[in-house]
């Protein structure tokens, strides 16, 4: 049984993640170690809450977070404090409501408080380098700065300052860290699934995403999938074992209509059921992509 888990996203796949999980929620219901990058924090965040994959789904798709975070970079001139200012707000409330941690918990108290070791991977533009944010290697480091600085890439904010500290978008230079990831817990060697993500961008792709500059900011977007899948592609070769997954996901640019966001959880859950019977996850997408064709 894995204690572990990798998981990383950088948009609206974040929603087929949680479908993803949901349905290999049997596989990882013993999972302590959460390993994750980029907008997969999110996750993290309402897991340490108490909340189940579905209840993350319905809090996340009923919040219309900025579309340039959710749903692709943006190369537009915004207010980058008042987006902070936003999200930040936004975690709070549901702190606030929630009642169990507040804006002041640390990666340490949580780990003591309730055995999730939460390993976040954070690009460092002081060290110049992928760190990973945790009880042991960043105890007082709080729940709430490890997601915002998680959050960082273009388009929403560039970059994110913990004390002296200066964090930007880990994704923009390794979207699949996986030799940072937290193998042990109290010198005890553990068992890591990894949920590796290849995208696609035949699916509706820059159809309702309006902007003067969507010529340059697709290219950005397909040269950065192709970086991930050619990342995917060559961890899957030289770690051919059950531990590794590969989850299939498609981008979508602008505002996604709240059926949209269902079909994308639910092809997650598809290939989540897939994996529990043993087979291929590409199977259970072509199956949904070729469903939803159907249907347009």
């Amino acid at each position: 049984m894995h204690k572990g888990i990798f998981i990383y996203g950088d948009g609206s796949n974040i929603f087929t993640l949680l479908g993803f999980l949901n349905g290999v929620r049997e596989k990882i219901r013993e999972v302590m170690v959460w390993n994750s990058c980029g907008v997969s924090a999110l996750i993290l965040f309402f897991k340490v809450l108490g909340y189940n994959y579905r209840q993350i789904f319905d809090l996340i798709k009923d919040f219309e977070l900025i579309s340039s975070m959710i749903n692709g970079s943006s190369l537009l001139i915004e207010d980058e404090s008042e987006k902070k200012n936003y999200i930040k707000n936004w975690l709070t409330f549901h702190l606030d409501q929630n009642g169990f941690l507040n804006t002041d918990s640390t990666l340490l108290e949580i780990f003591n408080r309730q055995k999730f070791f939460l390993n976040f991977m954070l690009w460092s533009k002081n060290k110049q380098d992928i760190i990973t944010a945790n009880a042991n290697t960043n105890p007082d480091m709080t729940l709430v700065d490890c997601v915002m600085a998680s959050l960082c890439g273009i388009g929403i904010y560039s970059q994110y300052t913990i004390d002296d500290n200066v964090f930007s978008n880990s994704l923009a230079i390794n979207p699949v860290p996986v030799e940072k990831v937290f193998n042990s817990v109290d010198n005890i060697d553990i068992k890591t699934l990894y949920i590796l993500n290849k995208k696609h961008y035949n699916f509706n792709f820059g159809k309702k995403f309006n902007s003067p500059l969507i010529q340059i900011e697709n290219e950005i977007l397909k040269q950065n999938n192709e970086l991930n899948n050619y990342l995917v592609e060559k961890i899957l070769k030289e770690n051919n074992d059950e531990d590794f997954i590969k989850m299939y996901s498609y981008f979508s640019r602008g505002k996604i209509i709240i059926d949209e966001k269902e079909t994308m959880y639910n092809l997650g859950s598809n290939q989540g059921n897939f994996i529990i019977q043993e087979k291929d996850t590409y199977d259970a997408y072509i199956n949904h992509i070729t469903y939803i064709e159907n249907q347009s």
